[in-house]
């Protein structure tokens, strides 16, 4: 995932909806197509993890959301803010084990909530 979302394409999607997303309902039209389906899909499937006891319950779009920002503060932000150039595949799993390690810290099971 972070391979597609840190790709130079997806980057200077991103950058591109930044600058007008102020002036039009560009940003709106694409986080509903795009971005607000995946946290949904995401949220959907902590919902499930949740359900088996795998994580503990609380509000899976507010965990999605948690895990998205997580994921994306070391890859896409820096991207799209020109500070990190074509990531490498070492860098990104780094990434995503530093991410899912304090997500799950967060949301294991058996932890209380906050």
């Amino acid at each position: 995932m972070l391979d597609f979302v840190c790709s130079e394409q997806v980057v200077q999607v991103w950058q591109t909806i930044i600058g007008v997303a102020g002036r039009s309902n560009a940003g709106v039209l694409f986080y509903e197509s795009g971005p607000q389906r995946g946290m949904q899909r995401l949220a959907a499937f902590l919902q499930h993890q949740m359900d088996l006891g795998r994580l503990r319950q609380a509000d899976p779009l507010v965990a999605a959301r948690h895990l998205t920002g997580l994921l994306e503060s070391q890859s896409l932000m820096p991207c799209v803010l020109g500070l990190l150039k074509a990531p490498s595949q070492e860098y990104l799993r780094g990434v995503a084990q530093q991410a899912l390690q304090t997500f799950l810290w967060g949301y294991a099971a058996g932890r209380p909530a906050a």
